[in-house]
């Protein structure tokens, strides 16, 4: 439960630092998933470990950046129409995604 809980907290913080302020509810502000192109700005990562991600930083900001050289949207699109496997397999491709993490 401890490990929900920390991916949790990790998310909120990247939402907060590099998403758009979307609305703000009895005094609490939400933030958006950040886009893509944000997080695969190269000091993202630098910052991401300040913030305590520890490794999972190169992992968001370098997927991020082989994210938008596949295509972006349209190559998360794409996978729709993929069999799992293929699928899969695409996933698999970027950094620091591997068979633990599915």
């Amino acid at each position: 439960m401890a490990f929900f809980i920390r991916i949790s907290s990790l998310v909120e913080k990247l939402c907060t630092h590099y998403g758009e302020k979307i609305c703000e509810y009895k005094e609490q502000s939400f933030y958006a998933f950040p886009e893509i192109v944000t997080l695969s700005n190269p000091k993202v990562e630098a910052h991401l470990r300040l913030l305590g991600f520890g490794y999972r930083a190169k992992f968001i900001q370098k997927s991020a950046e082989e994210i938008l050289s596949k295509g972006g949207l349209a190559w998360f699109k794409n996978l729709q129409e993929l069999s799992y496997k293929d699928a899969h397999a695409e996933l698999m491709s970027l950094t620091g995604i591997g068979p633990k993490v599915f």
